[in-house]
């Protein structure tokens, strides 16, 4: 596989997507668009709060609480990688939780800092302390996945997840 530390989420997210037959996906934070422009999924949506990357990605102009709170629909897979502060990235686990299908699962980006600098609010800030919080408390629900270049991900999921992943996944034990 070559992927590269922008690409290799995308690939992620669409091996989970078919293997798992999801048929929904939801992207919170669309940044330049590096993951959302890879994802495939029959039903795809995106929400950035800056109406530029929004129109430009063809995403809904939102933040994430006012989407998420009148949010109608559910989807099977839900991206999180919006604002990078552990209380609003709580804010969207909770959230997001009411719209997950049952066998869904939530991929959380910025969840492993790679060094100190990366702990500023324009990179992974905080979100690493709500990860293990909710490793904490969810121990036999979440993985975490080593990408390309260290970059990681962690995965919340409901009963039904179907592990066969092109990247190897760490599980947490008591």
């Amino acid at each position: 596989m070559n992927e590269s530390p922008y690409t290799w989420k995308g690939s992620l997210i669409n091996s989970i997507i078919n293997v798992n037959d999801f048929n929904s996906y939801l992207e919170l934070g669309l940044g330049n668009g590096d993951t959302w422009n890879i994802v495939e999924c029959s039903r795809k949506v995106g929400v950035d709060n800056n109406q530029d990357i929004a129109n430009r990605l063809s995403g809904v102009c939102s933040t994430t609480d006012e989407y998420l709170e009148n949010c109608t629909e559910t989807f099977d897979l839900i991206y999180i990688d919006a604002l990078h502060e552990k209380s609003q990235v709580l804010k969207d686990f909770r959230n997001s939780l009411k719209i997950l299908n049952e066998r869904g699962i939530i991929v959380f980006h910025d969840i492993n800092p790679l060094n100190e600098s990366q702990v500023s609010s324009s990179a992974s800030g905080d979100v690493f302390e709500l990860w293990m919080e909710l490793v904490e408390k969810y121990r036999k629900h979440v993985k975490v996945v080593i990408g390309v270049g260290g970059d990681t991900v962690g995965i919340f999921y409901k009963e039904g997840f179907v592990e066969s992943l092109p990247y190897s996944t760490t599980a947490y034990r008591d």
